[in-house]
């Protein structure tokens, strides 16, 4: 039987980011060894010109769904309705603000079919603007539910997942069924994806010789020294992601964590956390924030998830 050629999918979610995606395509299209993996925009009901940018592109492969779905439902749908397991070994997720180096791509394909073992892996990840590493895979911990997010070389057994770019074996990701995209349309979605793979007894592992430089900040410039600011916080520039924010948090500490470490959670770091980010939130998000954390807390104590599918048709309209 003949080899495959192409081994990847590479998949970038979309919703209005015309400028930024522009400068991702440009990047991704100059990849080494470009025969071996194809490129797939995912748009989620863009306005702006995101079919014309994909089109000025060759052989880049455009899907548009009718409205925003969000960046699970959306890249669930493509997978299975498109039968990309038929047709790859391999699906790259990609965020539509991340610089891939010309290496980056293959080196992830090479790593999966050097290490049958990984279920999922992912690059290093650098501030997109300096030369700042900022992980090498991601860990949630398991009672405070915060991000470790700069990690030391060697962590095997301590990743649960990658954001912004991570490669996955499409037969893996047809066994889990994809993302859950009811209860995590966008954030928390990969650690969740990362702990039901390890549930299949795969393991997540960095592939360090693969780079990524993220995020892309078109409002951002190059300051050296005293003078660089890191980029502001970023979770309330939105209605969905003040309410998914919260809502989510509750929600995977609830399914992967023990009932002690979810109890401490709740009542000591939530309640921190919501205090932290006080600060930064817009007092219109207020409301999205509050019913996040009750819709959290519902499915914390039910764990109904035809609630929270009713919820997402209520407040994001999915």
């Amino acid at each position: 039987m003949k080899k495959r050629k192409i081994r990847a999918a590479v998949l970038i979610p979309t919703y209005n980011r015309e400028a930024i995606l522009k400068i991702c395509l440009s990047n991704l299209a100059k990849s080494r060894g470009r025969r071996f993996f194809d490129i797939y925009v995912i748009d989620n009901g863009s306005t702006d010109q995101t079919r014309e940018l994909v089109s000025s592109f060759k052989n880049i492969f455009y899907f548009r769904e009718p409205k925003n779905l969000f960046i699970s439902r959306a890249i669930n749908n493509r997978f299975f309705n498109s039968h990309l397991s038929k047709k790859y070994d391999y699906v790259v997720i990609l965020a539509n603000d991340v610089l891939v180096e010309s290496t980056t791509i293959n080196n992830l394909i090479t790593f999966m079919t050097r290490h049958p073992s990984v279920g999922v892996s992912g690059p290093t990840h650098y501030d997109w603007l300096i030369n700042k590493r900022l992980n090498k895979g991601l860990l949630i911990n398991p009672v405070t539910s915060l991000l470790a997010n700069k990690v030391p070389l060697y962590i095997k057994s301590s990743i649960n997942h990658f954001h912004s770019c991570f490669i996955v074996r499409t037969d893996v990701f047809q066994k889990v069924k994809g993302f859950n995209h009811v209860l995590y349309p966008m954030i928390f979605e990969e650690p969740d994806l990362g702990e039901r793979i390890l549930e299949l007894n795969y393991r997540i592992e960095p592939c360090i010789n693969a780079k990524i430089r993220h995020p892309i900040e078109l409002s951002r410039t190059k300051q050296q020294g005293s003078n660089y600011t890191e980029r502001e916080n970023r979770l309330y520039n939105s209605a969905p992601k003040a309410y998914l924010f919260f809502r989510n948090r509750i929600i995977y500490m609830r399914l992967h964590t023990s009932t002690i470490n979810f109890l401490i959670f709740y009542f000591v770091f939530n309640p921190a956390i919501f205090f932290y980010y006080l600060r930064t939130l817009d007092s219109v998000y207020l409301p999205y924030v509050f019913q996040g954390i009750l819709d959290g807390t519902i499915f914390a104590l039910t764990k109904s998830t035809d609630f929270i599918s009713k919820q997402n048709k209520n407040i994001l309209h999915v």
